[in-house]
């Protein structure tokens, strides 16, 4: 089965570079294809390399979907709820079920609350 592909783009005119890191603010989009093990390829390795930033010194990421998470029992949301996480060394992009906190599954395919979702992500880098 495909994997879905992810499409990214700039929430700023570039890179933030007013500090010691270097900030790239992106939207990320799935393709309403399936999930793979592991994480969809992101690409960020490579945005990153195209605007002059030097993707070894990748410090760290925050995603963040914007849907609305409804508390059904107190704790666990029952509505959307998917987790994001950007593992450097791949250059993926994992989700976990925000309700079980397990990493979806092989060919499952991308949820709806992903797709009409608008994620943002955050990746920050050493500026040396």
């Amino acid at each position: 089965m495909a994997v879905s592909v992810v499409t990214l783009a700039p929430l700023t005119l570039g890179p933030d570079i007013t500090s010691r890191t270097i900030i790239l603010y992106l939207q990320i989009a799935f393709s309403a294809l399936a999930y793979a093990v592991g994480g969809v390829p992101a690409g960020v390795e490579a945005y990153a390399d195209a605007n002059g930033i030097n993707a070894d010194n990748f410090l760290f990421s925050n995603i963040q979907g914007e849907d609305t998470v409804v508390d059904g029992s107190g704790s666990l949301p029952t509505v959307g709820g998917v987790i994001f996480k950007y593992i450097p060394s791949t250059d993926k992009i994992q989700m976990f079920d925000g309700r079980t906190g397990l990493e979806f599954t092989e060919s499952e395919s991308i949820p709806a609350a992903v797709l009409n979702d608008t994620i943002v992500g955050q990746f920050i880098y050493n500026r040396l």
